[in-house]
């Protein structure tokens, strides 16, 4: 243990960064369960929010599109937390998978980042699924730069969606979609 004074503490040291949340925006129920349902086996589609909880004025999210641009350069963490939820059962299992795009300005299209892909097994004859999703990574992009989550579905038969459940007399609503960037303040 070090107490201040200690010579292995440096009385000038400046304080270590602290990590700070800078924009978050959800997918949420507004009175009725809500659905981002997957419309074709191996076609993504981006994923929408509709709230933004905590706004930045470095980040802006577009609610309509999904896309996310950025003000100034931005260097931290970006994090998707999901309720995948597989509605039918019976007939095999379905791969969920989410990745991230990125804006080509140069050629006007988007982009996968490569090895962004992660993929869950939705287990074969489970009627009603739920999984939950974690996923962050580390991202970099200049001035001007958009990035999109994005999420398909081997099998849309299976009724693959993203669901946000609208709270109850005793619970709360779910959110089917958070993203989160972080970044550093020193």
């Amino acid at each position: 243990m070090f107490f201040k004074g200690s010579p292995l503490i440096s009385q000038s040291a400046s304080p270590l960064p602290v990590d700070s949340l800078l924009m978050r925006s959800s997918y949420v129920s507004s009175g009725t369960t809500l659905k981002q349902t997957l419309a074709a086996s191996n076609v993504p589609q981006t994923i929408l929010f509709n709230k933004l909880s905590l706004p930045s004025p470095d980040l802006i999210v577009d609610l309509v599109t999904g896309e996310v641009t950025a003000v100034k350069d931005y260097v931290g963490m970006a994090s998707l937390n999901c309720i995948v939820i597989r509605e039918s059962g019976s007939g095999g299992d379905a791969l969920w998978g989410v990745f991230v795009e990125v804006f080509d300005s140069v050629s006007g299209t988007w982009v996968k980042a490569e090895d962004s892909l992660r993929e869950m097994t939705l287990s074969r004859d489970i009627e009603d699924e739920v999984r939950p999703i974690d996923y962050t990574l580390a991202v970099s992009f200049p001035a001007g730069a958009k990035f999109r989550w994005r999420h398909y579905t081997s099998d849309a038969s299976r009724q693959v969606s993203l669901i946000a459940k609208a709270s109850t007399a005793v619970l709360p609503g779910t959110a089917a979609a958070i993203m989160s960037f972080w970044g550093v303040k020193p």
